[in-house]
Order: structure tokens, then sequence, then C-alpha cells
């Protein structure tokens, strides 16, 4: 028999045949980049010529390629043919950004909305999950390859966020891959009582497996926990392909165990080094005390720590196979043990003897292994491999370093100890089972005692990636079935953090399945809290088709809130009528909302200490915000109220240039459409009080505007646009005197045309200034009739009250204003007559306009009538402009 070269002797030759070539192709300066014409690949050294600076990590230092199993696979920057076809062209445009991950995922949220709209009825809620699993796993798939296609040269710190989001989604994806398993369970299996198993048995004798199948039909507690074990399982499964089988290399090119140990002691003629063990039988190194070769127990640490990889992620079967290959197959053998026997020739006899299954001695084998797992001598990581087959909880802790892991060891362990009680109470076996040690029952515990000593060893962790534990919590209250806690826990996160984009999406889609299909415990306020941040969230980034449809799902008060909120950050036209159309679409109160954005961009209503021209972005958002209430005839009623209501505060605060701007938008025919949708509704052409008053007040202010208006047009006429008289210089020529005589003609026409024009526009101001202190039924701001106290009740949101003295607050500040503008007017056009009737007018009791007149402002008036008078007097009239008698 040939001796086996130990690995690192046999790369020796190829070490310096590599370093020769590089040396040789440094000095030619290949171009290539080898003398071959090509670059050359990295030679399939054994692992003991590449080994990594730690002994005991799991990754290899593989710059280009790994071999597992005599397969290449693939490393990150590289992808397959397959990947290549999958990703489009915008996908590709993405790896050129700096972190693509959310512009990779940002349809998810439609693709959720789009399936829960799709199955909104009960008996459609395993379709509703599994969709729910598909699209996540669809997602994290897509992010794997985004990162798998980065180079390497970028570095590892590249497309962190992505990287993150990938590992969130990857907990979403276990989350609703758990609840689909949960929910199946719990709606479609029915426990069966264990008296009707036991009329099924009758006449027929139960191994060891349908003694533990029988026991899941009729335990929930059990099958759910397997169900709980199950899923882990396949998790850690996903994590595998993600994370370890194309990294980790265990063996080398030939399948002899312990190659280096067995060289040492054929080279030595069976005389081992100083140190080392002497025998290759399975239990030698235990049994002499002795280690192995020291490249042969880095490479056994790194196999039973794969070993117990495939095993947390359910693939024992790999396991095995991966012993046979690196040649332990007496390894592979001992994790064959702890299956359940049965013989399929007592239930259906056949013509032909079927193989037995599992292990008849089953007892012996998980007594030997608890007593392996309980050996120190052995590694950690085959000690929980043991443990982990015969339900030895303590031998399995210590490699558990995730919140999964330890949720797994614990549930592993529930189930082998609840079927293994089981098995040994109804076994038919005819020899006596040996007993196992008295605390391998001490350590089954009920399912809300594992999460307690699970959460225990959390916190003494220190983990603080709060999205992390949420989910953990979730799973947790999903596998207890405390629905009530599950919400409270994510309404309590999303009150203090609230998370990303992604994570809100998800807990709105768990709290919608809760609510909808959940506990009648559970506290629909934290079902709001949640649905609430996840609204805010799309609201804030403005995304309107998702907005409006879980908006719809919260209660109408928060309905109208958050509906408003949205329709706030449209700005042009097209979108505020798209957003409207969206809410009328999921079913929103949209004129409610429309309301509410109106009322909320009133201004306060504090006159400012002077007249400011100017109109700040607060007043154009005031004004801007009526465009709510025009798109539908049936709120022209609304716009015309709300409209009353912004142009008092603006009007109390001095800001004529914003209300004109706001009177601008309301359409003129506004009356015309209110009169006729009450007469279409009510068929009378009189409009109720309420509805008058507003009419009216919208009537006033346009008066007193049309007023504004043609008094600074009669100012720029009068002050600014009258002739000037030409004046000639002294000692002019003749020349000069002629052209001075020709521009008097032409001055004495203008004047005459302005003096026409004047007194046109004297006339046409004069009547819109009365207009405004005459104003019909009760005054200017005054309401025709008091309106009925149903009708009181806060149509505008700040109360009849306040809008009575608001009206009262505009009379006693422009009524008094008004009277001066039309004293100055007249007196300026020469009316001096009228202007000093102007004294009958205010104290008349029609009208009472003197009560809006504080006392310096009467005193005012008083002082501007006594000229008036007095320059009448001049003119040979009384005081009042009649002539003496």
């Amino acid at each position: 028999m040939d001796t086996p070269q130990p690995r690192r002797q046999q790369s020796r030759h190829s070490d310096i045949f590599e370093r020769s070539l590089q040396r040789l192709d440094d000095a030619l300066q290949s171009p290539s980049g080898s003398l071959h014409g090509r670059p050359r690949q990295p030679d399939r050294r054994s692992v003991l010529s590449r080994r990594s600076g730690r002994l005991d990590d799991l990754t290899m230092d593989l710059t280009n390629y790994t071999m597992v199993g005599g397969r290449r696979s693939i490393l990150p920057g590289e992808m397959t043919a397959l990947e290549e076809s999958i990703l489009e062209e915008p996908e590709l445009t993405m790896l050129t950004e700096e972190d693509p991950g959310d512009k990779a995922v940002s349809g998810l949220s439609e693709e959720f909305l789009s399936a829960y709209r799709q199955r909104p009825s009960e008996h459609q809620l395993l379709d509703l999950l599994a969709d729910y699993q598909q699209l996540t796993e669809q997602q994290v798939e897509r992010l794997a390859q985004l990162v798998r296609r980065v180079p390497a040269q970028r570095g590892a710190t590249h497309l962190t966020a992505t990287r993150q989001l990938h590992s969130q989604l990857s907990k979403e994806r276990n989350t609703w891959r758990l609840l689909v398993s949960l929910y199946r369970d719990r709606l479609l299996v029915t426990s069966q009582e264990p008296g009707a198993l036991l009329l099924e048995g009758v006449g027929r004798p139960r191994s060891d497996q349908r003694l533990a199948e029988d026991l899941f039909k009729c335990q929930t507690d059990v099958r759910q926990a397997q169900l709980v074990v199950d899923w882990l399982e396949h998790c850690a499964a996903d994590d595998i392909v993600s994370g370890y089988m194309d990294k980790v290399e265990f063996f080398g090119n030939t399948a002899v165990a312990w190659e280096n140990t067995l060289h040492a002691l054929q080279v030595a003629d069976g005389r081992a080094a100083r140190g080392q063990s002497r025998s290759m039988d399975p239990d030698g190194p235990v049994r002499d005390r002795q280690p192995l070769h020291d490249l042969d127990q880095d490479d056994e640490r790194r196999l039973l720590r794969y070993m117990f990889v495939l095993l947390r992620s359910g693939q024992m079967s790999k396991a095995q196979e991966l012993c046979l290959r690196v040649g332990q197959p007496w390894r592979a053998a001992t994790l064959e043990g702890w299956k359940l026997a049965h013989d399929p020739n007592y239930e259906e006899p056949a013509s032909e003897p079927r193989p037995v299954q599992g292990n008849p001695l089953r007892d012996l084998w998980k007594l030997t292994a608890w007593q392996l797992s309980e050996d120190v001598s052995y590694d950690e990581h085959e000690r929980a491999v043991y443990g982990a087959l015969c339900g030895n909880l303590d031998a399995l802790l210590p490699v558990c370093s995730t919140w999964e892991d330890r949720v797994w060891a614990f549930f592993k362990v529930f189930v082998d100890s609840r079927v293994e009680a089981d098995v040994r109470e109804n076994s038919q076996s005819l020899r006596q089972l040996r007993p196992l040690p008295q605390h391998y029952t001490e350590k089954s515990r009920s399912p809300g005692a594992i999460f307690s000593e699970v959460d225990a060893l959390e916190k003494s962790s220190g983990r603080t990636d709060e999205a992390v534990r949420l989910y953990n919590a979730i799973q947790q209250c999903a596998i207890l079935g405390d629905e009530a806690t599950m919400c409270a826990k994510m309404a309590a996160f999303c009150k203090e953090d609230g998370g990303n984009d992604q994570l809100l999406r998800s807990l709105a889609h768990i709290v919608l399945l809760v609510r909808q299909y959940g506990s009648t415990e559970v506290d629909h306020e934290h079902c709001v809290t949640v649905l609430e941040a996840y609204v805010k969230r799309l609201v804030s980034r403005q995304e309107a088709p998702l907005a409006v449809w879980y908006t719809a799902l919260l209660p109408p008060p928060l309905q109208t809130e958050w509906c408003a909120a949205l329709m706030e950050s449209a700005r042009a036209p097209a979108d505020r009528l798209r957003t409207l159309r969206l809410a009328e679409g999921a079913g929103l109160d949209a004129p409610a909302a429309a309301l509410a954005v109106v009322r909320a961009a009133r201004l306060p209503a504090e006159p400012a200490a002077e007249l400011s021209a100017e109109t700040s972005e607060d007043d154009r958002r005031a004004a801007g915000a009526i465009q709510w209430l025009l798109f539908e005839p049936a709120q022209r009623l609304d716009a015309l109220r709300e409209g009353n209501a912004i142009c008092r505060r603006l009007l109390l605060a001095r800001k004529l240039p914003a209300a004109r701007e706001l009177m601008q938008l309301i359409p003129d025919d506004s009356i015309a459409v209110l009169l006729a949708r009450w007469k279409e509704t009510t068929g009378e052409t009189e409009l109720p009080p309420e509805q008058d008053n507003v009419v009216k007040e919208h009537l006033c202010v346009k008066a007193f505007m049309l007023g504004q208006d043609s008094y600074q047009d009669w100012s720029d006429q009068f002050y600014s646009q009258r002739p000037r008289r030409p004046e000639l210089r002294p000692a002019a020529s003749f020349a000069e005197t002629v052209a001075h005589e020709q521009r008097l003609k032409q001055y004495e026409t203008a004047l005459e045309r302005w003096r026409a024009a004047h007194t046109a526009a004297t006339a046409a101001t004069a009547e819109r200034l009365y207009n405004v202190l005459l104003f019909p039924d009760g005054g200017w701001m005054a309401d025709r009739a008091a309106p009925p106290p149903a009708a009181a009740a806060a149509p505008e949101g700040a109360g009849e009250p306040q809008r009575q003295r608001e009206l009262a607050q505009l009379r006693r500040l422009y009524v008094p204003q008004t009277v001066c503008v039309l004293h100055t007017v007249l007196t300026e056009s020469g009316r001096l007559q009228e202007a000093a009737r102007l004294a009958d007018l205010v104290a008349g009791d029609e009208y009472q306009l003197y009560k809006e007149f504080s006392q310096p402002e009467l005193q005012n008036l008083l002082g501007k009538l006594r000229e008036t008078s007095l320059r009448l007097l001049d003119q040979n009239l009384d005081a009042l402009g009649y002539p003496f008698q």
C-alpha cells in the first residue's frame, strides 16, 4: 500500500513552481499576466496549505473560487448565467448606485396591498399568507443577487444599507413562513382524542414510530412545537445556502480520515510522535488521551462545526454524506441511531418482507449519545450534535449564539422529551427499556417557560438591534398564540422608534391579519397605532395611491385627519384632483378631508400693527387651500363658508392683497350654483338662514374689496394722472411763448378729459364705498337673520360665537376707515356738501354706524367734518352746505 503524502508536502512543489512562474512573469513583464497567455487559475491546493489565521474559523481564505463536492461555487461579484438572465437592465443599472436596496424593493408595498385587496375573505387567509411569503422571498433573492454582483474590489462595506435591508426582509420572510405553518395547523388540523386513536389501534401492535405519530395527532402543543422546529431548520437552511455552502471546504482530494495522523504513523512504523495518538479507530484519541495531528484536529473541528450547522438546518442526510465524503462512515452510521423503530410487516403483510425502519435499540443508543454529549473531552460541536439527537439541552446551548438557535434547541428538546415519555409509557417492546438520566425529564419545559429562559439568555448577550428583537417578539407571540401581546409590542415599537418603510409595512399587514382573523382579546387601539404609523410614513413620502387605502382602514376620525394630511402635500391643481379621486376611490370621506385641509390653513385672527401690502407664503397657502372645495359643485357652500372665514382672518390681519387673491379664486357663479343645488334638492328658491348669511357675508367681502380697488384706482387717477400746467420761464423768446400757448391749449384739453374721468371715478368710487356703508339687510358684515341653534353648531369649525366676534371686529376696523376714505374722496373731488352729510349717515339710527367708532375715531371724523364745514362757509354756504336764507 502506497503511503499517502500529507497535503502540506504535496503542495510544496506546487508552491515552488508557482513562485517561479510568478518571478519569471514579473521579469519578462508579460502583458497577459502569465507564460501561457492567460491568467493562471489558483492551484487546487489542499485545505492545509490555505489556512486562514484562525483555526476555528469556518471560512477559508479563497481568493477566486471554492470547491464543494467537486462543484465550483459562486463568489461575491460573480453571477451565474441564470442570474444574468433573471436580472433586467434596470437592475443592472442599480449596481452603479451607492446603495440600491431601497430602489430594488420599492414595489413591494404595492404588491402587498394588491395581495391584500385580492384576498379579502376569511377563507382566503392561508392563500394571503402564502402570497406574503412568496413576495418577500422574491425580494430577498433579488437583494441577494444584487449583493453577489458587487465587484470584490468595492470592498465589504459597500452596499451596507442593502445588506441590512436583506437581513431585515429575511426576518420578515421567516415570520410569514411561521405564520403560514401555524395558521394552517390551527385552522385546518383538528386534534384527535387519544381514546379514538386507541380504538383505531385495536388488534395491531403499534411501533415506536406509530406511537409518535399518534402523539402528534392528539397533542396540539407537541405538534406545533415540531412545526416550530421545522420552521427554524428551514430558515437555517436558507442561511446555509447564502452563508456557508459557497465559502467552506472541509476536505482534501482524498477520502481518507485523519490522513496526516495516518501518514505520521506509517512513516514512523506505527510509533506515534510525542503527544500524538497512535490509534486510528474512532475511539482511539479519546481512549489514548492523545490528540490527533494538529492539521487533522483543525479539520475535525471544521467538520464537526459544519455537521452541527447541517443538523441545525435539518439536513441530516447531507451531514451523513459529508462524513462519508471525508472518510468517516462510522460517524455517518452513528447519526442513524436516533430514529424511531418501525416494522411495516406487522401492519400490512406483503408478498416480500419489507425492511425494518429505525433503531430497535434506540434506548441504548440514546443513553450512549447522552454520555458522549456529557463528556467534556469531546469537541463542543460534536457534543452538540449528539445532544440534539438525544435531548441534552446542556450540550446544545453553548454552541447556540442567536435567538433562533436557542429557541430551536429548547423546542427540539421539548419535542424529544414528550415523544420519549409517550413511547416509554405505551411501548410494546418485549424487553425492558434502559432508563435515561434523571435530569433528562427535568429539562422539559412548557413553551412559555422556554421563552422566559430564551429572553433571559438574550438579555445577557446584550443585543440591541430593535428591529431584530421586534421580529423575534412577534414570532414568540405567534408561537404562543398571544396575539394581544404581539400587537401591544408592535404598537410600543411604533410609538418609540417606527423603523424603516419596509418594517412598518410588515407590521401593518401583521396587524391587519390579527385584527381580521385573530383573537377578540386584541386591543383595537394597538392595531390602530401600528396602522397609523404606517399611514404617517406613506403620507410623509407622498405615496398617495398607497396612503389612501391604508387610511381607509383607520377609524373615521383618523381617516379624515390623515387624508387631510395627504392632501396638504399636493400643490398643483392636477395633483390635488388626482388625490381627491384616489381618496374617493378608497371609500374615504374626501369632502370632509378637503374641508379639514382648508380649516387647517386658516391664519390666526390677530390684527397686524400696520397695513402690509406683501403676501406671505402662509397667506398664499391659506388662500390656495380653498381650491380643494372647488372641484365638486356639492361643496360650493363649504367653499363660500371657508372662503369667508379665511377672508375674515386675512382682513383682520390687514392682508388685503391676500384677501384679494382669495376672492379671485372663488368662481363668480358660486352663488348661482348654490341656489341651483338648493332648488334641485328642496324645490325652494329661498336659502335657509345659515346659508343665506354665508352668501351675504361673501357679498359683503366682495363689496368691500371692490370699494378698496376702486379707491386705489381713484387715488392713482387723482394724484398721479392729473395733468401738470406747463410753465413759461422768465424772459422767454417769442417762439417759446408761442409754444407755451400751444402747450396750454393741450393742457386745457387734457385737464378737461381728466376732470371727466375723475368725475366718473369719483362717482364709481363713492358708489362702491356707499355700498359698503349702506349694505342692506342689517348692514355690512352683519347677518340678515340669526341662524337657528342647530345651524350655529360650528359649521366652520371655529364656532358661531367666534364668527360673530370676528364680524364685529371687522365692522369696528373697516367701517370707520371706509367713512374716512369716502370723506376724502368727496372732499378732494369738491363734493363738500355730500361730505358734510356723512355726519347724518354716521349718526343715523337706520345703520347705526356710530357704534363702530371709538372715541378717538369719532373725534378724528368730527375734525374732518369741521374742516369741510369751514370750506363750505368760505363758499357762502352754511355748515351743512345749504344756502343761507
